[in-house]
């Protein structure tokens, strides 16, 4: 996960730019993936986020959170949880204890 600051917010159209020491560009950050804040972003701000690759080339942060502003009820942390992959190791684990066992209660 990146951080860095929200150095240009356009309120009016839900989007603006991260500077982050970490990366070699600005990122582009849409409204959308702040939507479980309590606020909306500030020109300022610490952002928590990952960055993925758009369609058309260009980077997007996206697991966005306000440093220090609360969450939504019922919104968990981006970041928080298992990731994917981790999901699919666990799950594949478990099948395969399952076919291991119905194999030895069969044989």
């Amino acid at each position: 996960m990146h951080k860095g600051i929200l150095k240009f917010w356009k309120n009016d159209k839900g989007y603006g730019f991260i500077k982050s020491e970490e990366l070699k560009k600005d990122v582009f950050i849409h409204m959308s993936t702040l939507s479980s804040m309590s606020r909306k972003p500030r020109k300022g701000d610490v952002i928590h986020f990952e960055v993925r690759q758009k369609d058309n080339g260009k980077e997007e942060a996206y697991n966005c959170s306000i440093e220090g502003v609360a969450l939504l009820p019922g919104h968990k942390a981006p970041g928080s949880g298992m990731s994917t992959p981790v999901k699919v190791v666990i799950a594949c684990v478990v099948l395969a204890g399952a076919a291991l066992l119905a194999y030895q209660l069969m044989g």
